[in-house]
């Protein structure tokens, strides 16, 4: 037999106050034509083994309060919510006695109660409702946070946060406890599990000028999700930024290192820049949960910088090596991140490298900021911004084209084509007006504010760089189709670039 979680406040309590109210409230009216205040006395809550239970606070915050039915509700509430909070899930609350006292002033009612708290519940095991293909290793993990624990609030919203994480899980209700024949108690907890791989693709073209060819630019991003049924990712990345670049990115994340609680990740991605330089980066690092929503991860960072003869000759460019150690912090409160109503991302991660160039070593720094928040308007209407920011410096002399962050196109300033602008440092802030069409569909306008700066001295240093449009998702049975129109300085209809999405689940 199982039994739901209740809270029992006896019936005959809110009767007794209600007629002691009344009956005196008669008497007052009866000796003195105003109608004198029926107030909050001492309230005395006594335990089931006639201890007295600490009220302080509440004698305080109650003292010399209007009585009222939502006044009694509110001081029961709050009565029980501290043997709520201990983890005793079934108290009964019942009113002794009234103990009024009148006066000139009115009259004070002084509620005697005695709580008994009953049996404190501990949760002796976590059942799961739906999870058939999820690898039992992985529940246990998370279940392990509760599993010998009295239940809170706290504890409840901190694990549900965890399948914040696994986004192949879902949680159809709230988890409930419930009471088993064998006399233990459990939380049961409903998922419903879906396919989460995810395919997306960008095509984008650049219209020809007086001196040039239109051309076509691309990418391709494959998220590989819960491997083997434990949670595992793989993250496979192509791009195609202009007619003499190319970029390749493969990361991999383990959620469990061993039997520890701490997470791993590693990352490889090699970038051909111009046909002048090729920059390869290998990262690892060791990640843990912070707070409910947000993660942190120590990484140890390698990156060779091999420069092709064109760029020896034209920019002087030389072999580098750094290696590097640093944080990444992410923090993440959206309540879709896919297409969010409310809520905020927060992340950044910062590196002190040593550098290795030509025999000489310096000093490296960087960071990296970026985030995004959305505000409901009501309805469907909704405001994004999202932002970044990339920089890095030397402890002796200025980053060299090789040191560059890029960025232009469809994820950032998208009435450019991609990757046009870089510099040694580079932002940009995203803003849209969204109006939302279903769970992953949105028509939204869009500007978008750049900024790069290069490391050579001169009033031309700083550039910043907009672009503005308009954009559409539409759910299909393909996926997630989107379009981008945008343009930037100088453009026109015929000029503006246009970029296409699509975004499937398998």
């Amino acid at each position: 037999m199982i039994r739901r979680n209740h809270i029992i406040i006896h019936p005959l309590s809110l009767i007794r106050l209600i007629c002691a109210v009344t009956l005196y409230f008669s008497i007052a009216k009866s000796q003195q034509p105003a109608t004198p205040p029926i107030v909050f006395g001492k309230i005395t809550v006594w335990a089931i083994d006639s201890t007295a239970v600490e009220v302080a606070g509440i004698n305080e915050y109650y003292a010399d309060q209007m009585i009222s039915e939502d006044a009694y509700a509110g001081l029961t509430k709050t009565i029980l919510a501290d043997a709520l909070q201990e983890g005793f899930l079934y108290p009964v609350l019942t009113l002794n006695a009234v103990h009024p006292t009148i006066s000139d002033n009115g009259t004070r009612l002084n509620p005697e109660f005695r709580l008994d708290r009953g049996e404190r519940v501990v949760i002796d095991t976590v059942i799961y409702e739906g999870a058939g293909r999820t690898a039992p290793e992985l529940l246990r993990r998370e279940s392990a946070v509760l599993t010998g624990q009295t239940p809170d609030s706290k504890k409840i919203a901190a694990f549900i946060g965890n399948f914040r994480n696994y986004p192949f899980l879902r949680l159809k209700s709230q988890p409930e406890i419930v009471l088993t024949r064998e006399g233990r108690y459990g939380l049961v907890v409903q998922v419903a599990e879906h396919s989460t791989n995810g395919f997306s693709g960008v095509i984008g073209y650049v219209p020809p000028t007086a001196t040039t060819k239109g051309y076509v630019t691309g990418e391709v991003d494959i998220d590989l999700n819960n491997i083997s049924n434990r949670g595992r990712r793989l993250n496979v990345f192509w791009a195609k930024p202009d007619r003499n670049s190319q970029q390749i990115a493969m990361s991999y994340f383990e959620p469990w290192i061993l039997r520890s609680n701490y997470s791993f990740t590693g990352e490889f991605s090699q970038v051909l820049r111009d046909t002048l330089v090729v920059v390869r980066e290998f990262d690892a690092g060791i990640g843990w949960r912070m707070f409910r929503r947000g993660s942190a991860s120590l990484n140890l960072n390698y990156t060779t910088t091999m420069p092709t003869v064109s760029g020896r000759e034209l920019l002087g460019l030389t072999d580098l090596s750094t290696r590097g150690v640093g944080i990444t912090v992410t923090f993440d409160t959206r309540d879709y991140p896919a297409n969010p109503r409310k809520g905020i991302l927060l992340g950044g991660n910062t590196y002190v490298s040593r550098r290795a160039d030509d025999g000489e070593r310096l000093w490296q720094y960087q960071a990296e900021l970026n985030g995004e928040t959305a505000l409901s308007l009501g309805h469907q209407l909704v405001t994004s911004c999202g932002w970044n920011y990339k920089g890095k410096w030397l402890s002796e002399g200025a980053p060299v084209y090789s040191d560059y962050y890029w960025f232009g196109g469809a994820h950032s300033l998208r009435g450019y084509a991609n990757d046009l602008f870089g510099g040694a440092e580079v932002a940009w802030l995203s803003s849209e007006l969204r109006w939302l069409i279903g769970k992953n569909g949105r028509a939204h306008l869009f500007f978008d504010q750049g900024y790069y700066r290069l490391p050579e001295a001169g009033p031309d240093n700083r550039n910043y760089p907009h672009s503005y449009g308009i954009g559409l998702r539409l759910d299909s049975r393909a996926g997630v189709i989107g379009l981008d129109y945008g343009f930037g300085e100088g453009d026109t209809f015929s000029t503006a670039k246009i970029h296409v999405f699509l975004e499937s689940n398998f």
